[in-house]
Protein backbone atom coordinates (compact mmCIF):
# COMPACT_ATOMS: atom_id res chain seq x y z
CA UNK A 1 0.00 0.00 0.00
CA UNK A 2 1.42 3.69 -0.82
CA UNK A 3 0.14 7.00 0.11
CA UNK A 4 -0.56 7.69 -3.68
CA UNK A 5 -3.30 4.85 -3.61
CA UNK A 6 -4.88 6.47 -0.72
CA UNK A 7 -4.94 9.98 -2.37
CA UNK A 8 -6.29 8.72 -5.92
CA UNK A 9 -8.87 6.58 -4.19
CA UNK A 10 -9.68 10.26 -2.14
CA UNK A 11 -9.71 12.06 -5.69
CA UNK A 12 -12.03 9.68 -7.20
CA UNK A 13 -14.89 10.24 -4.12
CA UNK A 14 -14.57 14.04 -4.66
CA UNK A 15 -15.46 13.77 -8.59
CA UNK A 16 -18.27 11.91 -7.94
CA UNK A 17 -19.59 14.02 -5.33
CA UNK A 18 -20.41 16.61 -8.19
CA UNK A 19 -22.36 13.69 -10.02
CA UNK A 20 -24.24 12.89 -6.79
CA UNK A 21 -25.46 16.86 -6.40
CA UNK A 22 -26.81 16.43 -9.75
CA UNK A 23 -28.91 13.47 -9.57
CA UNK A 24 -30.71 14.41 -5.84
CA UNK A 25 -33.86 14.13 -7.05
CA UNK A 26 -33.31 10.39 -8.27
CA UNK A 27 -33.73 7.73 -5.52
CA UNK A 28 -34.38 4.91 -7.90
CA UNK A 29 -30.30 5.79 -9.03
CA UNK A 30 -29.93 7.51 -5.20
CA UNK A 31 -31.01 4.39 -3.18
CA UNK A 32 -28.40 1.40 -4.18
CA UNK A 33 -25.39 3.65 -4.29
CA UNK A 34 -26.15 4.96 -0.79
CA UNK A 35 -25.88 1.11 0.39
CA UNK A 36 -21.85 1.47 -1.40
CA UNK A 37 -21.35 4.51 0.57
CA UNK A 38 -22.23 3.04 3.82
CA UNK A 39 -20.35 0.18 3.31
CA UNK A 40 -16.78 2.61 2.33
CA UNK A 41 -17.47 4.70 5.53
CA UNK A 42 -17.33 1.14 7.43
CA UNK A 43 -14.23 0.36 6.03
CA UNK A 44 -12.52 3.95 6.03
CA UNK A 45 -13.23 3.88 9.63
CA UNK A 46 -11.50 0.34 10.18
CA UNK A 47 -8.61 1.89 7.92
CA UNK A 48 -8.29 4.59 9.86
CA UNK A 49 -8.33 2.40 13.21
CA UNK A 50 -6.02 0.10 11.73
CA UNK A 51 -3.48 2.89 10.84
CA UNK A 52 -3.33 3.90 14.61
CA UNK A 53 0.05 3.05 17.22
CA UNK A 54 -0.70 0.15 18.94
CA UNK A 55 -3.50 -1.26 16.62
CA UNK A 56 -1.58 -4.39 15.94
CA UNK A 57 0.75 -6.24 18.44
CA UNK A 58 2.29 -4.89 20.75
CA UNK A 59 5.72 -5.67 21.90
CA UNK A 60 6.41 -5.84 25.24
CA UNK A 61 9.42 -3.76 26.90
CA UNK A 62 10.24 -4.33 30.32
CA UNK A 63 13.33 -3.76 32.73
CA UNK A 64 16.43 -1.84 31.83
CA UNK A 65 15.09 -1.11 28.02
CA UNK A 66 11.67 0.08 29.28
CA UNK A 67 13.56 2.80 31.99
CA UNK A 68 15.66 3.87 28.86
CA UNK A 69 12.68 4.00 27.03
CA UNK A 70 10.90 6.57 29.76
CA UNK A 71 14.12 8.34 30.36
CA UNK A 72 14.40 9.20 26.75
CA UNK A 73 10.95 10.39 26.42
CA UNK A 74 11.56 12.81 29.91
CA UNK A 75 15.09 13.87 28.51
CA UNK A 76 13.56 14.99 25.37
CA UNK A 77 10.11 16.58 27.36
CA UNK A 78 12.72 18.93 28.92
CA UNK A 79 14.66 19.73 25.84
CA UNK A 80 11.74 20.74 23.90
CA UNK A 81 9.93 22.54 26.87
CA UNK A 82 12.76 23.87 29.21
CA UNK A 83 10.20 23.70 32.13
CA UNK A 84 6.86 23.10 33.21
CA UNK A 85 3.71 21.07 35.28
CA UNK A 86 2.38 18.07 34.02
CA UNK A 87 -0.60 16.63 35.41
CA UNK A 88 -0.48 12.64 35.16
CA UNK A 89 -2.57 12.44 31.44
CA UNK A 90 -0.28 15.32 30.16
CA UNK A 91 2.62 13.63 31.18
CA UNK A 92 1.51 10.26 29.21
CA UNK A 93 0.79 12.32 26.22
CA UNK A 94 3.85 13.89 26.09
CA UNK A 95 5.73 10.66 26.83
CA UNK A 96 4.06 9.01 23.60
CA UNK A 97 5.22 12.39 21.65
CA UNK A 98 8.90 12.23 22.99
CA UNK A 99 8.92 8.33 23.48
CA UNK A 100 11.24 6.34 20.75
CA UNK A 101 9.07 5.62 17.89
CA UNK A 102 9.97 2.13 17.96
CA UNK A 103 8.53 2.12 21.51
CA UNK A 104 5.54 4.30 20.64
CA UNK A 105 2.89 1.21 20.40
CA UNK A 106 3.97 -0.03 23.96
CA UNK A 107 2.95 3.37 25.35
CA UNK A 108 0.42 4.31 23.37
CA UNK A 109 -1.08 0.96 25.24
CA UNK A 110 -0.38 2.06 28.91
CA UNK A 111 -2.10 3.65 31.15
CA UNK A 112 -1.05 7.41 32.95
CA UNK A 113 -0.11 5.37 36.03
CA UNK A 114 2.11 3.61 34.68
CA UNK A 115 4.46 6.25 33.66
CA UNK A 116 3.87 7.87 37.24
CA UNK A 117 4.77 4.92 38.78
CA UNK A 118 8.00 4.33 37.08
CA UNK A 119 9.02 8.00 38.06
CA UNK A 120 8.05 7.52 41.73
CA UNK A 121 9.60 4.22 42.14
CA UNK A 122 12.07 3.27 39.64
CA UNK A 123 15.51 4.69 40.65
CA UNK A 124 17.27 3.07 37.53
CA UNK A 125 14.57 5.51 35.83
CA UNK A 126 15.82 8.55 38.23
CA UNK A 127 19.35 8.25 37.34
CA UNK A 128 19.09 7.99 34.03
CA UNK A 129 16.99 11.13 33.26
CA UNK A 130 19.15 13.39 36.36
CA UNK A 131 22.20 12.00 34.61
CA UNK A 132 21.01 13.99 31.14
CA UNK A 133 20.88 17.09 33.40
CA UNK A 134 16.82 16.99 33.92
CA UNK A 135 15.14 17.19 37.08
CA UNK A 136 11.45 16.46 37.68
CA UNK A 137 9.73 15.92 40.91
CA UNK A 138 6.18 15.96 42.55
CA UNK A 139 4.81 18.28 45.53
CA UNK A 140 2.85 16.21 48.17
CA UNK A 141 -0.56 17.85 48.88
CA UNK A 142 -0.63 19.26 45.24
CA UNK A 143 -4.21 19.81 44.77
CA UNK A 144 -3.92 19.06 40.98
CA UNK A 145 -0.68 16.77 41.46
CA UNK A 146 1.58 17.72 38.99
CA UNK A 147 4.89 16.85 38.19
CA UNK A 148 7.45 19.33 37.40
CA UNK A 149 10.06 18.73 35.05
CA UNK A 150 12.85 21.10 34.24
CA UNK A 151 16.39 20.65 32.14
CA UNK A 152 19.25 22.67 34.20
CA UNK A 153 21.18 23.23 31.01
CA UNK A 154 18.83 25.34 28.67
CA UNK A 155 21.76 27.79 29.14
CA UNK A 156 25.35 26.93 29.08
CA UNK A 157 27.06 30.19 27.83
CA UNK A 158 27.94 32.44 30.12
CA UNK A 159 27.23 35.13 28.35
CA UNK A 160 23.59 33.77 28.08
CA UNK A 161 23.69 32.61 31.94
CA UNK A 162 24.81 36.48 32.46
CA UNK A 163 22.33 37.80 31.30
CA UNK A 164 19.55 35.99 32.48
CA UNK A 165 20.86 36.62 36.14
CA UNK A 166 21.12 40.13 35.61
CA UNK A 167 18.32 41.35 33.39
CA UNK A 168 15.11 43.01 35.11
CA UNK A 169 12.69 40.05 36.41
CA UNK A 170 9.17 40.67 36.12
CA UNK A 171 8.11 36.66 36.09
CA UNK A 172 6.18 37.11 39.22
CA UNK A 173 5.20 33.32 40.38
CA UNK A 174 7.71 31.89 38.68
CA UNK A 175 11.10 29.90 39.51
CA UNK A 176 13.92 32.34 38.71
CA UNK A 177 16.39 29.51 37.86
CA UNK A 178 13.96 27.37 35.32
CA UNK A 179 10.59 30.76 34.41
CA UNK A 180 8.23 27.90 35.26
CA UNK A 181 4.73 29.39 36.32
CA UNK A 182 3.69 27.76 39.67
CA UNK A 183 0.53 26.90 41.36
CA UNK A 184 -0.93 29.63 44.19
CA UNK A 185 -2.05 27.33 45.97
CA UNK A 186 1.11 25.20 46.47
CA UNK A 187 3.78 26.25 48.05
CA UNK A 188 7.32 25.45 45.72
CA UNK A 189 8.82 29.00 45.57
CA UNK A 190 11.08 29.95 48.48
CA UNK A 191 13.42 32.54 48.97
CA UNK A 192 17.20 32.63 48.32
CA UNK A 193 18.97 33.96 51.62
CA UNK A 194 21.21 36.89 50.04
CA UNK A 195 22.79 39.34 52.45
CA UNK A 196 25.66 41.37 52.31
CA UNK A 197 28.99 40.79 53.81
CA UNK A 198 31.69 43.54 54.05
CA UNK A 199 30.25 45.29 51.02
CA UNK A 200 29.71 42.02 48.53
CA UNK A 201 26.33 40.05 47.89
CA UNK A 202 26.66 36.37 48.68
CA UNK A 203 24.58 33.07 48.69
CA UNK A 204 25.82 30.98 51.25
CA UNK A 205 29.57 31.44 50.78
CA UNK A 206 29.21 32.16 47.16
CA UNK A 207 29.67 35.57 45.43
CA UNK A 208 27.10 36.53 43.52
CA UNK A 209 25.73 40.26 41.79
CA UNK A 210 22.98 41.57 42.81
CA UNK A 211 19.49 40.80 41.64
CA UNK A 212 16.03 41.71 42.13
CA UNK A 213 13.98 39.29 42.85
CA UNK A 214 15.47 35.18 43.68
CA UNK A 215 12.15 33.05 44.29
CA UNK A 216 13.10 29.42 43.18
CA UNK A 217 12.34 26.07 43.37
CA UNK A 218 14.25 23.86 46.06
CA UNK A 219 15.61 21.75 43.41
CA UNK A 220 16.61 24.57 40.95
CA UNK A 221 18.61 26.54 43.64
CA UNK A 222 21.71 24.84 44.14
CA UNK A 223 21.74 25.76 39.86
CA UNK A 224 20.52 29.43 40.23
CA UNK A 225 23.11 29.64 42.68
CA UNK A 226 25.49 28.29 40.08
CA UNK A 227 24.41 30.64 37.60
CA UNK A 228 24.96 33.54 40.18
CA UNK A 229 28.71 32.51 40.80
CA UNK A 230 29.32 32.02 36.63
CA UNK A 231 28.16 35.60 36.20
CA UNK A 232 30.05 37.22 38.65
CA UNK A 233 33.04 36.08 37.42
CA UNK A 234 32.97 38.95 34.36
CA UNK A 235 32.78 42.43 35.07
CA UNK A 236 30.62 43.07 31.45
CA UNK A 237 28.37 41.14 29.45
CA UNK A 238 30.97 41.57 26.67
CA UNK A 239 33.39 39.95 28.71
CA UNK A 240 31.03 36.90 29.61
CA UNK A 241 30.81 36.58 25.28
CA UNK A 242 34.61 36.61 24.58
CA UNK A 243 34.81 34.24 27.36
CA UNK A 244 32.50 32.14 25.23
CA UNK A 245 34.07 32.54 22.38
CA UNK A 246 37.13 31.66 23.47
CA UNK A 247 35.85 28.59 24.51
CA UNK A 248 33.53 27.82 22.23
CA UNK A 249 30.42 27.99 23.98
CA UNK A 250 27.61 29.00 21.67
CA UNK A 251 24.78 30.82 22.59
CA UNK A 252 21.28 30.04 22.96
CA UNK A 253 19.41 33.13 24.00
CA UNK A 254 18.18 34.27 20.22
CA UNK A 255 16.71 30.82 20.10
CA UNK A 256 15.24 31.28 23.35
CA UNK A 257 14.00 34.68 23.21
CA UNK A 258 12.30 32.90 19.63
CA UNK A 259 10.54 30.13 21.16
CA UNK A 260 9.18 31.80 24.86
CA UNK A 261 6.85 34.62 25.59
CA UNK A 262 8.76 35.01 29.02
CA UNK A 263 12.18 35.94 27.22
CA UNK A 264 10.82 37.73 24.83
CA UNK A 265 8.71 39.66 27.11
CA UNK A 266 12.10 40.83 28.56
CA UNK A 267 14.53 40.63 26.33
CA UNK A 268 16.64 44.07 26.20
Amino acid sequence: MSSARVRAICRKLERHGISVDLILGRSDVLAPAMAHLEAIEQHVEAFIAALQPGAGPVKLIEGAELWQSLATAVVAIARAKRSGRFNAKDLKDLVEEHAPARDLAFWVKQYPGRVLGLLREEPQVRKLIESHGVLFWEYPGDPDEEWRIVSTRWYEAHGDIRRWVTKEWSGGRRCRFCACMENPHVDALQPIELHRRNGVTRAGDTVVLPINCTLTHEPCRPHFIQWLAIAAKYPTQEAAEQADAAAGRKSRYEKAVRTSALLEASAP
